[in-house]
Order: C-alpha cells, then structure tokens, then sequence
C-alpha cells in the first residue's frame, strides 16, 4: 500500500510539474483540418504536400475466408494479395516492375534536401485485410465514413492557427450519403523493393471504392472505372516517416490464356472465351465485356454478383484501359 502511495504521490507530482493538472483547450466545435484554440498546438497533417511518387502495375486476388467470392456489393470479410507486373516487355527484361521520382528530404539513400532521385522498383506487393468491406463502399471517393447528403468543412488553408492569423473558410458540398456505416477499410502492409538493395514498407488504408471516378454524369456510374485512395505511414525503409497519399486504378481482371501482350502495347484481344478485350499481363485479361462486366452490381447492391470480383489489375500513375479514370500514382507526403 505505501509503495502504491509513493507511486501515485510521484505521478501527481511529475504531472504538477509538467503543467498537466488543467485539461488541454480543444477548439469548440471540431474542423477539418483542425483549427487550434488559443494555447493549442496547431499539427500540420492538413496540409502535407508530396514530396515524391511511385507508378506501376499490380495484379492480385480478393477471396473471402471459404474461397467462394471476391469482392461483391455485400459487406464479406476479404483478404487481398498483390505484387508487381511488367508493364512492356522492356521491364520484363530488366526484371523491373515500376519506378519512384522522389525527392531526398523525405528518406533517400544517398540523396538530400531537394535533390531529386529515381527509383527503380524490382518487386512490389501488398497484403491487405478487412473483416466487412464491399466494392460500393464509397462511390465518390471521399472516405469519409457515414457521411449525409450533403456536409459543411470549415478550414484554414495556410496550415496556421487562428491566432496565428489563419482565416477559415466554410464550404458546403452535397456528396450523396453513399459510404455504408458498417464498413470497414482494407489495410495491411505496401512494400517496394528497389535495385539498388533498398526497400520500402508502408502500412496503408483503402479510403474507398470510387465507383463513378471516370463517369462525367453522376447519374450513370460504372464500377469497372474504379478510382481507390490511400492513405497510410511508411513505417520502415526508403520514405520512413512520410505519410502515403495518392490514388490507383483498379480493373477487375480474369486469368486469360488469350492475354499474351503487357499492359503499355494497348494491343485489344479478340479470340478470348470469356469477352476480355484488354491483355494486362500475360496470362490476365479484363474488359467491360469480359471480366469487368460482373462489377456492374456494384452500383447496385440489389444485383447478385456471384463470385464476385476474384482478380484485380492495379495501376498507379496511368489512365485505366477501360473507362479513362487516371490515376494519380502512390504518393509520399511531408
């Protein structure tokens, strides 16, 4: 009993002394990106830019726990697996699958302040979970969670407090209340490894599914022209520290013996059993008539999607070869 007294006199005592008898002063009324209350710390995250980005190709699975279905319109548990794809045979041949333009500040062997470096990935891969997540989780792309018909966002663009002189604006957008409240986000670890024998992992988070990213009507949106954001840390390597930002396409895809060509020679296929038009790999096929075309229940939850989604082309830095959506490549914010 007295060692359990002394220990909470020194911690009350190691408190006073730190200044933390009194509660921190929270802003009112809570804002995106927050705005800091007198004696407030004002954190930057809100306005991190990129210091650098990765492109490139990945193909990989979704599967729930028994294997029967991939990713549907109803809410499953989804494990998912990619890795790394020569885009043209010329990566093949060099045993490539992408490459990074990044600056020194954020973590570069070799490389300092604003220098700038290219990285050439060797491998790519990531391994994602989620125990309820569906391909209309979020069919505008915003991640934001349960969100209503339409939302107010108060900011203060220079990134400064109040106090500091930052001046917030209020803006009002209707979104539609499109992300279901039940959901949860695929995440799990994102590595690169690079040809000079550096790596990078970074623990990331699938904001969304955007299902009308590529359509110019709202009205009429196509699931096959997905947009999905990420974000997430670099925990380990290259870019530790940085924050992942950034966007990636991503094509439903089938295992296609008539897909003989790489992603960048555009070639279309014509002798495919299963409707595929669009080679992304040896040996992978997709198209809105072929593979792409089951994805359309994801505007709709009331169609049945069967299996599902099973087989996923990724890309990063390029237009996707089904409805033009472009992606803005995997990002490293500071």
């Amino acid at each position: 009993m007295q060692l359990k007294s002394r220990i909470a006199g020194s911690a009350m005592a190691l408190a006073l002394a730190l200044g933390m008898s009194a509660a921190p002063a929270f802003a009112v009324t809570p804002v995106n990106p927050p705005v800091a209350a007198t004696g407030q710390t004002a954190y930057p995250q809100g306005t991190q830019v990129s210091h650098g980005f990765c492109y490139g190709l990945l193909i990989g699975s979704l599967s729930n726990p028994t294997k029967t279905a991939g990713l549907t319109n109803q809410n499953q548990d989804i494990t998912s697996s990619s890795k790394g794809y020569p885009r043209n045979a010329t990566e093949y041949a060099a045993g490539t699958v992408g490459s990074c333009l990044v600056e020194g500040r954020i973590g570069v062997a070799g490389i300092s302040g604003n220098s700038g470096a290219t990285k050439t990935i060797t491998k790519a891969g990531t391994k994602l979970h989620s125990p309820a997540t569906s391909c209309s989780s979020d069919s505008n792309g915003n991640g934001i969670k349960g969100e209503p018909a339409a939302f107010v966002t108060q900011q203060v663009p220079t990134g400064l407090s109040v106090a500091n002189g930052g001046a917030v604006v209020t803006t009002t957008a209707a979104v539609g209340g499109d992300f279901k409240t039940d959901t949860r986000a695929l995440t799990g670890k994102f590595s690169y490894a690079f040809d000079d024998g550096t790596k990078s992992d970074a623990y990331i988070r699938v904001q969304g599914f955007d299902s009308g990213a590529s359509q110019a009507d709202p009205a009429d949106k196509l699931a096959t022209g997905v947009i999905i954001w990420l974000t997430g840390i670099v925990a380990k390597g290259e870019f530790v520290g940085a924050t992942v930002g950034g966007n990636v396409w991503f094509n439903p895809v089938n295992k296609d013996k008539s897909a003989t060509t790489y992603f960048d020679s555009a070639t279309p296929i014509t002798n495919s059993t299963a409707g595929n038009t669009i080679s992304y790999a040896p040996g992978y096929a997709g198209g809105a008539g072929g593979a792409g075309f089951v994805a359309l229940g994801c505007t709709n939850v009331g169609i049945s999607m069967g299996t599902g989604i099973q087989y996923v082309a990724i890309g990063a830095g390029s237009a996707s070869p089904l409805l033009g959506a472009v992606s803005d490549g995997v990002h490293f914010l500071l």
